[in-house]
Order: C-alpha cells, then structure tokens, then sequence
C-alpha cells in the first residue's frame, strides 16, 4: 500500500510557553528565531510588567492597600461616632462591609503576587521548557501581550508523527499493518519504520463527504532527515 504521509512533531513534543503577566515583550541581544536550537531552561526574552498599567503588579497592589487604608481609618471613625448615636447603624454597617472588601482584596494581591515591591517590578523571564528548537515566535520585540497569551512554540526533535491519508477500500488492511519503508526526499534508501524504532499508533474509524480518505498515524524516532511540515513516501506492509 503506497501513500503519503505528513511529517509533525509528536504529541507532547511542542510546548507552548505563555506569558505569565500582561506587559511589553523584552528580547534581549540573542532573540528567539524560528529554528534556532535551544536548551532547556535556556532564557529565550522576558515580558516587563512594570511598563504598562495593567500590567504594572506593584501599581495594583498599592493601590489595593491604599483603599484599604482608607476603609480602615473610616470604620475607626465612624465607630466612636456610631455609640454616641451620631452616625446610624446603617452607615455603620456600609462602612465594616466596604472594609472588609478592601482587606480582602489586598491580602488576595498579596498572597497572589508577593509583598516584595523589587520582585513585583521584576521582568518575567521566559526559559525553554524543554530542548529543542524553536518552532515559532508569535510576537515581537516591544508588542503589548496579555496574561496567558502564547509568546513562543518549542518543539522537541526526538520523536516525529507521520500522518497519512489511506483510501476507503484499504481500510480493513490497516489493522494488519506489521511494519512500512519510508521514502525520504533527498534520500537514496529507504527507511524501515521498525528501523526508527516506530509504531502504529492509530487509524481512523469513519469518513465523511468533507473528508473521504481514513488518516493513519505512525510514531517515529527521528533520525535528523525528516523535517516537520514535509512529506514522505511510505508503503504500508
């Protein structure tokens, strides 16, 4: 059975990193490019929270523990005020609930981020979470990023995903598949799929007028000559 299959990272084998405070991306003097090789926890650029408003950690939390302040020195004179029957119990109530609020708000930002003003204002670096090579940078130097947002793709190199598309009629041959030969471009012979120590991993169980043809997955060690995004010749014994 001869078919084309698509090469992709492996599950698990490309990590997104995300920025972990909203801020202004910071590449430093060797920036993250597309291909380049990386090890893990190597610092790939960081994200400065301190230039932006919102992003600013140690702007908030001031702010919290001055609405804080303000709460607690209302309560403490209202509350004298409130025996001698000058300020009403209602008032009295407002002023204990918009108190409490204040305090936990603040207490919350400070379990949350720290108390520590330096480490606040401190630029988040992002390391690799693995080695590899950089898949794809999704920003750029001095662009605005939220909480969460995907800065940079990492892609391990060690296993590779081959997809292929099989016609319907072969589909009662695909759960006899022992073993297969890769054809790689640019490479005379051919590649045995138990050679790369690969395997079957899975083959699809229906198909659809959108998609007529039952995708077949194989997982393979890679041996430096198969690129993620090519194809390859495969055929299937």
């Amino acid at each position: 059975l001869r078919v084309m299959a698509q090469v992709e990272p492996a599950q698990g084998e490309e990590r997104d990193v995300v920025a972990g405070v909203a801020g202004i991306v910071r590449m430093g003097s060797n920036p993250p490019v597309e291909g380049m090789a990386v090890r893990a926890g190597q610092a790939l650029l960081s994200v400065d929270g301190s230039t932006t408003a919102d992003g600013n950690l140690n702007v908030r939390l001031q702010e919290a523990e001055a609405a804080y302040q303000r709460a607690r020195s209302e309560l403490e004179r209202k509350e004298p005020l409130a025996g001698e029957h000058i300020v009403s119990q209602s008032d009295l109530q407002a002023a204990r609930a918009e108190y409490a609020t204040a305090k936990a708000q603040w207490e919350s930002l400070k379990r949350l981020f720290g108390s520590a003003t330096k480490s606040l204002n401190s630029p988040q670096t992002v390391t690799a979470p693995m080695a590899g090579y950089v898949a794809q940078v999704s920003v750029r130097n001095g662009q605005y990023v939220e909480a969460g947002q995907t800065l940079v793709s990492v892609s391990s190199t060690q296993w590779l995903t081959l997809r292929a598309q099989v016609p319907q009629q072969s589909w009662q041959l695909l759960p006899h598949i022992q073993d297969a030969n890769i054809r790689v471009p640019g490479c005379d012979s051919l590649l045995s799929l138990s050679g790369l120590q690969g395997s079957l991993l899975s083959y699809g169980r229906q198909v659809s007028m959108q998609e007529p043809l039952v995708p077949v997955l194989f997982r393979v060690r890679n041996n430096a000559r198969m690129l993620p995004g090519s194809w390859v010749e495969m055929f299937v014994l």
